[in-house]
């Protein structure tokens, strides 16, 4: 039989502890009891805080009040800084972008562009002859044929300096004399081979078409090239009327995109049946988007078909 006895130290341990309880306990109670009193005790109204801010600013106003001609003095100042400013503002991004020619220009061939090409100022050209008109660009391709010529690669001669640049969309702001098919502010593209890269150009007007409103510069810009090259490959084997009714066609590398333009101008001018030249992956692209047949890019394994 085991018998527990209690520990003396223990005991005492438990009154004490049993007596800070109680205190604390007392001690929450009498909290309470105030907590409440103030609760119900009236106070003054107190006023909005917004009043409160408004004697702030009015009492920091007054402290950091100045002389009438000195606050008169700083604030023509500053409305002397913000007109410098603006009239800085304006000629930068307004006068002076709109009212010179700026252009990009390289002087010599190089592999890295950033050694060679640079932006001119320059007066705003005047048309050269009587056919010829001035465009402000609002877009302006730069391709692999631009690349070439800058790195002096080019299959053609190029006198330097040059202004690359081979499409450009814009507006007509001046035209010569004997031009009548177009009016000043009109939106045309053209295809200039040189001098694209830059705000102004000269362009005859021989050499422009006429863009909708509609159609984004950006977008017209890049059907230049293109459709200019497949246009006049069809016009070499069309007469005036640009008909194709009945006639088989066969293009050779119609996935690219002089082919992919060529595809689109054959299906409209009515040919009954196009092929098109395309790597086999690109096959369903040239059957689905294209709606022409596609043909692999041998030769060999498609001739034998073309000749039946």
């Amino acid at each position: 039989m085991v018998t527990q006895t209690a520990d003396p130290s223990s005991t005492g341990n438990e009154e004490a502890k049993t007596a800070v309880d109680t205190e604390q306990t007392s001690a929450k109670k009498h909290k309470v009891r105030i907590r409440v009193r103030n609760i119900l005790r009236p106070t003054k109204p107190s006023r909005p805080i917004c009043e409160k801010q408004s004697d702030e600013r009015n009492d920091a106003s007054e402290a950091s009040a100045e002389p009438s001609d000195m606050t008169t003095a700083r604030e023509n100042n500053v409305s002397e800084t913000q007109n410098s400013n603006n009239t800085k503002t304006s000629s930068l991004f307004g006068g002076l972008r709109d009212k010179r020619q700026q252009k990009v220009v390289f002087s010599k061939f190089s592999q890295d562009p950033r050694k060679v090409i640079r932006v001119e100022v320059d007066e705003i050209p005047e048309p050269t002859t009587d056919n010829d008109v001035i465009i402000k660009v609002t877009a302006s391709t730069v391709s692999l044929f631009d690349c070439n010529v800058r790195k002096g690669v080019s299959y053609e001669t190029v006198d330097l300096p040059v202004t690359p640049g081979a499409d450009v969309v814009g507006n007509i702001i001046k035209r010569g004399k004997d031009v009548k098919s177009f009016q000043v502010g009109e939106r045309v593209a053209g295809l200039v081979r040189f001098g694209g890269n830059a705000r102004y150009i000269n362009v005859s007007a021989s050499d422009l078409v006429q863009v909708p409103r509609s159609c984004d510069a950006s977008e017209a810009v890049c059907m230049v090239s293109t459709y200019m090259s497949a246009y006049q490959a069809l016009r070499m084997v069309t007469d005036e009327s640009f008909s194709l009714d009945g006639k088989s066609i066969l293009i050779t590398g119609g996935i690219e995109p002089v082919g992919q333009a060529l595809v689109q101008l054959c299906v409209r001018a009515g040919a009954s049946e196009v092929y098109a030249t395309a790597p086999e992956l690109r096959h369903k692209y040239v059957e689905g988007v294209l709606g022409v047949s596609p043909l692999p890019m041998d030769p060999e394994s498609w001739s034998p078909t073309i000749k039946e």
